[in-house]
Order: structure tokens, then C-alpha cells, then sequence
């Protein structure tokens, strides 16, 4: 065999210059800030779309990193700063505590006031030893401006950004609000990557930051005083910044890759071999060098593999099949044939190929499942590579027909340095007793003593005493627990026997509009331990404002109190605060209507237990929410399943999904470069009807009985014509400026529709356009609530206003969006529901008024922590479309949902081809009568991934069903029914990672 030699001599260490180390070459440690998932943050000074991501809290004396001198204590200055980006931009929030808030200037003097400084480096590895700002490095400057202040104030400055670096940067595209709040400011912006010369940035792209909040309470105003992240003395400098990863909708993220290049491009043709030559250092401690390349055999379009095409030997040693780290040995192409990507002996297969991405594109027949990259080749080679003289051959097996050349090309051939993996542990499955896990029977009372005070409710919970008192402002800046010269308020309680619901009604008695504030605390024992606000735990304090999930939750050794607002508009304005040991339910946004009347109802929630999962059950039979769910739903989505999928193909991912209810969305055509969205849709439909009609037809050929439905992407908010932004002028929603909301940039407008508006009207006839025109038989509704915000300021839904917080007057009048369109989403939904077309919704209903229509719905989890936007409805979860990209990625996902008490719903498609039943095929039909961490309990069947034993409390018969770490199913011995006193129970003992589906006989399937 001929032998083509090609040498190269690398090091792959810690590289100096001038004396500097490189400043990132060895991170391991680093900030994760994490992604926006949908609906995108509203920039409008309210940091309710802000839940859940964490804060970076500036509230340390040893934060004073300048001006330590002229800082009192956290009232003096201090602050939570939250980011949050998205592809093309950059969120960023505050809440500053400040007793002056001092800021005249605008422009290159705005770092003279109070202001909100960040510090990035976005290109770290360039120049990694100049600590300077320069070349990638950026400095802005938010400024709250003479927040308070209106523009018909002297001296008002408007909030606004100044970019330092880079040096004339335009600010187009970003935006900023600030509100003033008791003790300071508020202060929340959205600055494009274009901005700081970066086009977008990329998940687990690094880069560097530093978050100053600057003080200055003296006039002339000049810097006092900067509370920074890190701690020592200030300076602008690359090395006092801290690592920083963008990573996904959890916070979670790792370091990109640093890899060092060994040879571009080489060609090894048949029966020939290349050798390389390299020198590599000592390993690194807690790291791994791997093998990188890219290869293929040319042709003129994909045709498909060379199997054991070739070996590689590193040091004399061929690399083993169980050495390559990206990709199984064996895995299937959408023909739906299986591939041996490396055989036992470790013999490459080889694409075909005429680059490295054609035979990953969708639509291709040769494209791998999971996401995996044909082409791409990664190896462990900890066990073979060595210090100093290393040497790599590369050995071309084929044996082509005469007419034809195998000739393999190799590129980007590298060494990469990784980390180690930390070993797993899992817990096994436990042996002794176990416990019952049942559904609870005794529904009696939980509290006693009620008595009504002219300001309060007490009662008496075990052998605890609790006092919620309420308050009521007026617009003459004062705060009443009573009947006022503006208004009447009368009070009636309602006892049951887990709950106590309160109705307070206020009528108007004046002949103007009167805002009023309502707040309903509760002043917690010593005991306090816990405090979850929309079932969230959080610290000691914290806010929020969540109308799919009102809650607020407290707890003691022993028990528990919560309070839930009930009617539309309290539950749309709710705010939920805990601060101080006391927990609050507010409205901080009503208004009552000349000469009207209005009632307000609420709950209190006493629990004999300290469990936030009792609470969640108790309200859950309060809101008469243990309704049947259906549908497993399945995205299906872009043109390859229609036409490129053969039929067993196409019936294997429905079936191996056990998908009743699938989607295809609306990605057949563009509209001038963007998703067709709103009107859009309808005016295309006409052309391209075929990819939704020919995808109907094969579902019901292959699926004759019409177990299947056929959904169709709903969307009432959006539109991506231009040239409907004056057609629809009086339908827009718009900002407190006046400005047309878009989404995610500008390529989509919001409108909000309703039975009478000229948007209602048009967009109401695409719910029949897709039933009657298209023919699919059910719908798919996405962000039916509403989008990207709660208000539009140019309609007023007759009871919602901006309040000032001080004098309790009205700012504004506006509208909340969900309100506005109620009329409309009620009246399409419950005739959808009464004709019997099957619906499945985004997101829980953020009304009474929808909730009693019980429709199934799910919550998107690019946070996994948004399943608790649903615990109170419809406990589904969507699959994260951010990080799932293999079966075992989605399965994972399901156990992290049901430890949050929620079901699962498919979302990645072309992505996630299945291979094997998982536990989707045991979860549907559900009729929830208990939820908990770890295991709901339904009528027909109870899903868990805990131990226990679990029943119904009775003697029912039922099957149990075992699913591994991998989400395969077991044998089965991991479970067993028994028999305790009269009553049947699955014995259940699985090790962590697995799970298992208990079926009801006669019930469930």
C-alpha cells in the first residue's frame, strides 16, 4: 500500500504574550444568561415577563467597588439586575433601590447620573492578552432619565441608551422604559447584537460581562458611587470581567469548544492511506482531547453511504467503534432504513455527498435522525494519544467499480479539549417500605373560627391564627379598609369546606372614572418557612404578576395558607408579592367606571399540610379543574413529511409517538421573506392548499378509522402584511408611546381582535377558512391569551389603568388584551368545542371565563419551570424545542415535566424521529384527580417516576407498563400488584431515570 505522509507539529497548552497568560483559554467557570423563550419580553417597565430568570443581585458592601465612601446601605443603592437575550438582541432589566434618583444629562454626560452600566467582551479569544477595551469590546448606558416625571415636567429627561463603545454605534432597534417604584426605579431595555457589531450571537457562545449600577445624589450631578457584580476596585479592564455563556431557556449552557486546528483539507483515494504527524503537550487536568473531522466522497447530489469506507489508527492503534463520541454505531435515515455508521472493527461509513450539509438538509431521503451530522466524526482519544511525537493514518478500504471513485475527502481535521464528563450518579431503586400513595378522601374542613372584622378575615388553621386584612385606596392618595365618599364597598363571604371565597363589591358614586387598589396581605408566624408565588418557591421576598397561575402560597412546619383571585379582571391584574414575613394578592391597575358596580372575588386557601402540592390539588378542585384530557399532540412539521416521507416513514413516527392530535403549522410559503402569519395565510392558502390537503389524504389512508386529527397553526394577534398596518389602524396594539407592538423585530405586527373590530372580523374567518376550505379536522390555537405583552394604550377595556403609585391617580387609561378580546376567543372556542372539532391551546387560560370551557392546552418549556403556568388547568407540557434533539433528550424532558406534575406533548418533529414506543404511548386519555412531584394520579391511569405504592384507594385491576433511562420499555419486573387491607396498589421500585405508567382496567386503555 502506498503511504502519502503529511506532518505538522501543534501544541495545544496555555499560550503566553508579553508576559500575559491568554485570558480565556482554560474557563470553567462562567455566568449562563439565559434565553428568551416565546412569547418574546415586552419592553414596558413591568417585569412580569422577567419570572423565572434568575437575578444577579448587587447588595453586598464589598460590591462597592468606587465611591465606598459616600455609600450608606442597600436603601442608599443596591439592585437585581436580570438578562435574558434572544439571537439578535440583548434584554436586560432592573430594579434599583435608590433614595435619590438624580439624572439630568443625556448623551456622553449621562455617566454623570444615575444610570444601569454594562460591560461586555463579545469576542473574548480576540487578542485574549490586551486588557484594554478595544475591538470588540462594548460599554452602554441605560439611563431611567427624571423617571416620574411626565414630558409636560421641566427638566424631563426620557429614559434612553448611550453607547460608549463601540464608538458611534447606532442605538436603531433597541428600546428602554423605566418606571419609578416606592423605593426607586425601574428600569428594563432591549439592544439589538448589530449594536455592539455582532450580527447574532449563537447558544453557548461565549463572552465576558460586567453590570455597574451608578449613584449620584448631589447637584451638580456627578458619579458617586458604583455597586458592580464583581468585587474588586473598579476599573474598565477584559480582566476584571466575569465568563459568561448565552445558553438555553433553562440557564443552562456550556463552553464552546476551543479546539486547535491540525490540517485543513486532504484526499485519500482508494487503497491508499495519509499519515499526519503532531506534537501535543501533557493532558489537561479534568480535560480530554478528542479527534475532529469532517469527510465524504464527492457526488454530484446525495446518494447515499459507503459503508466501511475507512479506518484510522492514532499511534499504531486502530480507534475502537466505542470510541467515537458523536454519534451511535448504528442509527436510521429517513427512508427508514437503518445505517452502521462505524462497524465493530471500526470502519467508517462514508457519506456521499456534494458538501457536508447536503445530506443533512430537510428533504433529504439520506438524512440521519436526532440531529446527527453525516459527515462530522468526533473520537475519544484519552486512552491512545500521547505526550510529544504523535502520528494519525487514515486508511481508504473502498473498493469502487472501475467506472466510479471513492476518493475520501478529509477536512477540519483538529484536536479538541473537553471536558470530562462528571460521573453520574443515580440513585438505585430503593428496597424496604414504601409509601402510599393515594388519592385523598377526607374533603372535610380544614379551618375554623372564621370571623369577619371591617378590615379583615380571621380563622384558625390546626392550632395557628391568621389575619389577611384588606385595603382599598381612593384617588386622594389614601388607603381605606371601607366605604369612602367615592365609593360603597360591601363585603359576603362564602365558606366551603377547603376554601373560604370572598366578594368584595365596590359601587361608584361619583360621575368620574375611579382607580382603586385593592390589597389583601397576610402578616405570616414565626414559623414561615417557605413561599412559592405562582407555585414557584422563592426567597424571602419577591413579585410577581402571573395570571395563568394567580397563586400565592406560604407555608409552616405544619400548614399552609394561599390566596387566588376568581373573577376575569382580578385575575388579570393580579399581583403577587411576599416581602417583610407577609404575603400579598393586589390589584394594582382598576378602574371603576362612572356610576358602575363591580365585585371582586377572591380565595383563601388554609392547608392542613405544609405541601405546595396540596395547595395546588385544593385550588385545582376550587377551579373545577380535574377535566379529561385527550389528545397526545404532535408537531409535524415543514414539507418533508408530506412528500418526501414514504408511508412507513410517515406512519411510524405517528405511532411510535402514539399521537392522536398532530399539527403541521403554517411553513409552506413566505410572504415577502417571512411566516406567513395572520392575513397572510389566507391570502396564500389558495396556491399552496395542497400541503396541507395531500398530508390529510395520506393520514386517512393510513389511518382509515380517524383516530388521528388533523390540526392546522391558529394565531389571532399576528400579521406580517405592512400594508395592513393602516387598514387595521384602529385594531393595532400599541404601546404607551403610541408605537405598533411588533414581535421578535418587525416581522410581525400585534392587532387585537374582537367580535366587533375590522382585525376580529378578517381573522376570524381563518379558523373556517382551515376547517371548511382546507378540510383538517381540528385546531391548533397558539398564544390564544394574547402576544408580547399585556395592554395596548389605545383602547380602554373599561376597568384597567397605569396607576401612580404615590398619589394613587390615574397615569392612563388602557386596556388589557386578553379583556378586550375575550368576546372573540369565547365565542370561536365554544363553538369549535359544540360542533365537536377537537382543540388543543398554547398556554392556560389567563380567564375564568375560558377556563370554564375546559379546553386542553399546554405551556411551552424552553423553561422547564413554565409547567407551572398550567398546574392550575390543563398539566401538559410541551417538549423543549431548545435542547431536545434526540428520543432520550425528549424522554428526559417528560421525567423533568412530571416532576413539576405535568404530562407531555411532542414539539420537535423532523428533529426527533422515534425509533421505539416511550412512555407518550400509557398518558392519554387523563382525568386528573391528584398532582405532585413526581406522579399524577388520573382516573384512568397514574404516571410516575418515583417509587411508592400506588393506587386508587379501592380494589381496581390494572397493568403496569416500565420504561428504562432510555425511555424503552422493561420487562416489567420493577413492578408488581399487592393487595393491603382490601386494596390493590402497584408495588413500584425503579432506579432514578426510569418511570412507569399504572393503567386502570376498564378505565384508561
Amino acid at each position: 500500500m502506498q503511504t502519502k505522509k503529511t506532518s505538522l507539529v501543534f501544541f495545544f497548552g496555555i499560550i503566553f504574550f508579553m508576559g500575559c497568560k491568554i485570558v480565556y483559554a482554560e474557563r470553567d467557570s462562567y455566568y449562563v444568561i439565559p434565553f428568551d423563550v416565546d412569547p418574546p419580553i415586552m419592553i414596558d417597565g413591568n417585569l412580569e415577563d422577567w419570572a423565572g430568570i434568575p437575578a444577579i443581585a448587587l447588595d453586598r458592601k464589598e460590591q462597592v467597588s468606587y465611591g465606598a465612601a459616600n455609600w450608606t446601605d442597600i436603601n442608599d443603592l443596591s439592585g437585581k439586575i436580570y438578562l435574558a437575550y434572544r439571537y439578535e438582541g440583548l434584554y436586560i432589566a432592573a430594579e434599583i433601590v435608590d433614595d435619590n434618583i438624580l439624572q439630568p444629562y443625556v448623551g456622553k454626560e449621562t455617566w454623570k447620573g444615575d444610570h444601569l452600566g454594562l460591560y461586555m467582551d463579545m469576542l473574548p479569544d480576540l487578542e485574549s492578552w490586551r486588557l484594554a477595551f478595544g475591538r470588540g469590546q462594548v460599554q452602554i448606558l441605560f439611563s431611567p432619565g427624571t423617571v416620574g416625571k411626565t414630558y409636560f415636567d421641566k427638566e424631563f429627561v426620557k429614559p434612553h441608551i448611550y453607547i460608549v463603545l463601540p464608538e458611534g454605534a447606532s442605538t436603531l432597534g433597541s428600546d428602554i422604559a423605566a418606571k419609578k417604584i416606592p423605593k426607586g426605579y425601574v428600569i428594563e431595555a432591549y439592544i439589538p447584537f448589530t449594536c455592539m457589531n455582532i450580527e447574532k450571537v449563537k447558544m453557548n457562545q461565549d463572552a465576558s460581562f460586567e453590570i455597574a449600577v451608578s449613584d449620584s445624589d448631589v447637584m451638580p450631578a456627578e458619579q458617586q458611587t458604583l455597586i458592580t457584580y464583581r468585587t474588586e476596585k473598579w476599573n474598565r479592564s477584559r480582566g476584571r470581567m466575569t465568563p459568561l455563556v448565552f445558553g438555553d431557556g433553562n440557564g443552562r449552557g456550556s463552553l464552546p469548544i476551543k479546539s486547535i486546528s491540525v490540517l485543513k483539507e486532504t484526499r485519500v483515494t482508494e487503497g491508499n492511506d495519509i499519515e499526519i504527524s503532531f506534537d501535543a503537550p501533557p493532558a489537561y487536568q479534568n480535560k480530554e482531547p478528542y479527534l475532529f473531522f469532517k469527510a465524504r466522497i464527492d457526488s454530484e447530489k446525495p446518494i447515499g453511504y459507503q459503508s466501511e469506507a475507512i479506518s484510522i489508527y492514532l499511534n499504531g492503534t486502530k480507534l475502537p467503534a466505542d470510541s467515537i463520541s458523536n454519534k451511535p454505531q448504528k442509527v436510521m435515515c429517513m427512508t427508514g432504513n437503518e445505517i452502521t455508521l462505524i462497524s465493530d472493527d471500526g470502519s467508517l461509513t462514508i457519506p456521499r455527498t456534494p458538501s457536508y450539509v447536503a445530506c443533512d438538509a430537510v428533504g433529504c431521503i439520506y438524512r440521519l435522525i436526532e440531529s446527527i451530522k453525516a459527515c462530522e466524526f468526533e473520537f475519544n482519544i484519552s486512552e491512545l494519544i500521547k505526550e510529544g511525537k504523535n502520528k494519525i493514518v487514515f486508511y481508504n478500504l473502498s473498493k469502487p467499480p472501475k467506472s466510479e471513485s471513492f476518493e475520501v475527502i478529509i477536512e477540519n481535521l483538529e484536536i479538541r479539549n473537553k471536558m470530562k464528563a462528571k460521573p453520574v450518579v443515580v440513585a438505585p431503586a430503593p428496597t424496604g417500605s414504601l409509601p402510599v400513595l393515594e388519592p385523598r378522601k377526607d374533603l372535610s374542613k380544614t379551618y375554623s373560627n372564621l370571623l369577619q372584622k371591617s378590615d379583615s378575615i380571621e380563622f384558625k388553621l390546626d392550632d395557628e391564627e391568621y389575619s389577611i386584612k384588606s385595603r382599598f385606596t381612593t384617588p386622594d392618595g389614601n388607603w381605606y379598609h371601607d366605604t369612602t365618599k367615592f365609593y360603597i364597598h360591601t363585603r359576603k363571604i362564602i365558606e366551603h369546606n377547603e376554601w373560604i371565597e370572598i366578594h368584595d363589591t365596590f359601587k361608584n358614586l361619583t360621575n368620574q372614572n375611579i382607580p382603586i387598589m385593592q390589597e389583601h396581605s397576610c402578616l405570616l408566624g414565626k414559623n414561615k418557612e417557605n413561599i412559592w408565588l405562582a407555585c414557584e418557591r422563592v426567597d424571602k421576598t419577591g413579585e410577581t404578576s402571573q395570571p395563568l397561575n394567580p397563586t400565592i402560597f406560604a407555608s409552616n412546619k405544619e400548614s399552609g395558607i394561599g390566596m387566588l383571585p376568581l373573577n376575569d379582571e382580578f385575575r388579570v391584574h393580579a399581583n403577587q408579592s411576599s416581602s417583610d414575613n407577609v404575603i400579598s394578592l393586589s390589584d394594582r391597575e382598576f378602574v371603576l367606571k362612572a356610576g358602575s358596580e363591580y365585585t371582586a372575588e377572591w380565595a383563601v386557601v388554609p392547608v392542613k399540610s405544609p405541601d405546595i402540592w396540596d395547595f395546588i390539588n385544593v385550588t385545582r378542585r376550587l377551579l373545577d379543574a380535574n377535566f379529561t384530557l385527550k389528545y397526545m399532540f404532535a408537531f409535524i412539521l415543514k414539507s418533508e413529511p408530506v412528500w418526501v416521507w414514504n408511508d412507513k416513514v410517515f406512519k411510524n413516527f405517528i405511532e411510535l409517538k402514539s399521537a392522536n392530535f398532530v399539527t403541521q403549522i403554517m411553513d409552506f410559503a413566505k410572504y415577502n421573506g417571512k411566516n406567513i402569519h395572520g392575513l397572510a395565510f389566507q391570502k396564500l392558502i389558495g396556491q399552496h392548499c395542497n400541503f396541507y390537503t395531500d398530508f390529510h389524504k395520506r393520514l386517512k389512508r393510513l389511518f382509515p378509522d380517524g383516530s388521528i386529527k388533523h390540526a392546522i397553526y391558529y394565531h389571532c394577534y399576528l400579521d406580517v402584511m405592512e400594508e395592513n398596518a393602516e387598514r387595521f389602524k384602529d385594531c393595532r396594539k400599541v404601546d404607551s408611546a403610541g408605537n405598533q407592538i411588533t414581535y421578535s423585530g418587525s416581522r410581525s405586527k400585534l392587532y387585537v381582535p374582537t367580535l366587533e373590530n375590522d382585525w376580529g372580523k378578517e381573522i376570524g374567518k381563518g379558523i373556517d377558512i382551515r376547517i371548511k376550505d382546507v378540510g383538517c379536522d381540528a385546531i391548533y390555537w397558539d398564544e390564544y391569551n394574547q402576544s408580547k405583552g399585556k395592554y395596548t394604550y389605545n383602547m380602554w377595556d373599561g376597568c384597567s389603568a397605569d396607576i401612580d403609585p404615590e398619589t394613587f391617580k390615574i397615569i392612563r387609561l388602557k386596556g388589557a388584551v386578553h379583556l378586550l378580546s375575550l368576546d372573540f376567543l369565547h365565542y370561536h372556542m365554544k363553538r369549535l368545542i359544540d360542533s365537536g372539532v377537537p382543540l388543543v391551546c398554547n398556554g392556560a387560560p389567563m380567564s375564568r371565563t375560558l377556563a370554564k370551557l375546559k379546553f386542553q392546552n399546554f405551556v411551552e418549556t424552553g423553561n422547564i419551570n413554565r409547567c407551572y403556568e398550567t398546574i392550575l388547568h390543563s398539566p401538559i407540557a410541551l417538549g423543549d424545542h431548545i435542547t431536545e434533539l434526540t428520543e432520550k433528550d425528549a424522554y428526559g424532558v417528560m421525567l423533568k415535566a412530571l416532576d413539576r406534575g405535568c404530562l407531555y406533548s411532542w414539539y420537535r418533529s423532523v428533529e426527533v424521529y422515534p425509533t421505539h414506543k416511550t412512555l407518550t404511548e400509557h398518558m392519554f386519555p387523563f382525568t386528573p384527580i391528584e398532582l405532585h412531584s413526581g406522579y399524577v394520579i388520573g382516573k384512568e391511569r397514574i404516571i410516575t417516576n418515583r417509587s411508592g405504592l400506588f393506587g386508587w384507594g379501592d380494589n381496581s385491576e390494572f397493568k403496569t407498563y416500565v420504561y428504562d433511562r432510555e425511555g424503552r420499555i422493561t420487562d416489567g419486573k420493577e413492578a408488581k400488584n399487592v393487595i393491603r387491607e382490601g386494596k390493590t396498589y402497584a408495588e413500584i421500585r425503579i432506579p432514578q431515570g426510569y418511570s412507569v405508567a399504572v393503567v386502570r382496567s376498564g378505565v384508561g386503555d
